[in-house]
């Protein structure tokens, strides 16, 4: 009897193809075999060619007919493994199918192009598709493709601000791979927050390689830190805050180059690590321009939580409320800045969006913009 060893084959072959050299052992012809049996030649013919599956009774026939050769139960092992390894070519086509359009929908809703220089994408797509999956944190296409279609959720859209949603998956997917290749050898604790408040205050207040000795605090109180300055078009973010590994990330895009919004938005995410991400680390929050007014309630907090932090005690609405002309206001910004300890363009800016706040001027930002200092 002709043996088949099974482990030769990457797709185990059709049972046609043994009872062919099983007939020839016995010496019979397709006609005799199909005689025997009590069946139509050409419906023989279609078995040992592959297109006609050995039925139980046609199985019960050939143990009769082929003395010697293989059982019933043998023959039907054989279209079984054969129906199953068919089954799983249709499932690895489906599976292909599937990934190839969620691959095609990425590209409608990503800037490939950046994608490819920050991700170092390849010729096989699968391959790409995965990098694309690490650097969000998930192992699916179809959590891809939720992710994909809900990317936008927690990024507070406005009509005074261009957005480009391509853009903006594209900027989360690269600066969340950006986060997976930093580690740090410090842990988080959220205890030590206010300690890391202070720190920080006292780095905004000098305005001295500002952007390095945040990262150093960031990073010493267990917080990984990323500052993207190549912004892609349309990508009015200020900051960003998620979970990655074991660490909290804050991202700030440095687009303003103004040291009041690089202070508020650091103080921002923040709030957001402490008072949301510390309850639910698969959330995430990426935060539009800070002078477009937010409705989010979780926003109001992270918000609240920066204009804290920033003042340390309380926020000086009575002094903001006792200028009486805002586009004179210096001599008296300067005063609070120094009987506060808050940089002056903190200050300002600060003041800027209480003007906006109350809506009591036309151009809030034209407010002593002499004032407004760059990150030093």
């Amino acid at each position: 009897m002709n043996t088949v060893n099974r482990q030769d084959y990457s797709l185990p072959p059709h049972p046609g193809i043994i009872l062919k050299g099983e007939i020839e052992e016995h010496g019979l012809s397709q006609r005799e075999l199909a005689a025997a049996l009590g069946k139509s030649a050409p419906m023989i013919n279609g078995i040992l060619n592959g297109n006609k599956d050995i039925t139980v009774e046609i199985a019960i026939l050939l143990e009769a007919a082929l003395p010697g050769s293989m059982k019933a139960q043998d023959w039907l092992t054989l279209q079984n493994i054969h129906d199953i390894s068919q089954k799983r070519v249709q499932d690895e086509v489906m599976a292909r199918t599937k990934s190839i359009a969620i691959w095609n929908f990425l590209r409608s809703h990503a800037n490939m192009g950046a994608l490819k220089r920050k991700l170092e994408f390849g010729i096989d797509f699968e391959e790409n598709m995965q990098k694309v999956m690490a650097a969000l944190g998930i192992s699916t296409v179809d959590e891809l493709a939720v992710r994909l279609k809900s990317a936008n959720t927690n990024f507070k859209k406005s009509d005074k601000v261009q957005t480009d949603l391509s853009n903006l998956n594209s900027w989360m997917i690269i600066v969340r791979h950006m986060s997976n290749v930093e580690s740090l050898t410090s842990s988080f604790n959220p205890a030590s927050i206010p300690l890391l408040i202070d720190d920080l205050n006292v780095v905004f207040r000098h305005n001295v390689d500002v952007v390095t000795k945040t990262r150093t605090l960031l990073n010493k109180y267990g917080i990984k830190f990323l500052t993207e300055e190549k912004r892609l078009d349309k990508v009015p973010v200020d900051g960003y805050s998620f979970w990655s590994g074991s660490n909290p990330t804050i991202v700030v895009t440095m687009r303003m180059n103004r040291l009041d919004n690089f202070a508020f938005t650091i103080m921002h995410e923040l709030g957001h690590i402490y008072l949301h991400l510390e309850k639910d680390s698969d959330d995430e929050y990426i935060d539009v321009d800070h002078r477009i007014m937010q409705d989010s309630q979780k926003e109001k907090e992270a918000n609240n939580y920066a204009t804290n932090a920033i003042w340390s005690h309380e926020y000086p609405e009575y002094e903001f409320a006792s200028i009486f002309n805002p586009y004179a206001s210096a001599r008296q910004l300067q005063r609070i800045a120094r009987e506060r300890r808050v940089h002056p363009a903190i200050v300002t800016g600060q003041y800027q969006y209480y003007c906006t706040k109350k809506g009591n001027v036309k151009n809030p930002y034209t407010i002593c913009r002499e004032m407004i200092a760059k990150i030093g």
